[in-house]
């Protein structure tokens, strides 16, 4: 099964520190797609 993550604030101050272990986890449980809106 894809997982696609469809509103997803990765750009967030709040994820500043810690963005890669972020997307590690979540790539690591199956997301394999992002989609960040208000870019």
């Amino acid at each position: 099964m894809k997982i696609i993550d469809t509103h997803t604030h990765l750009y967030l101050d709040d994820f500043k520190d810690d963005i890669d272990q972020v997307m590690k986890r979540a790539l690591g449980v199956g997301v394999e797609k992002f989609y960040l809106p208000s870019i």
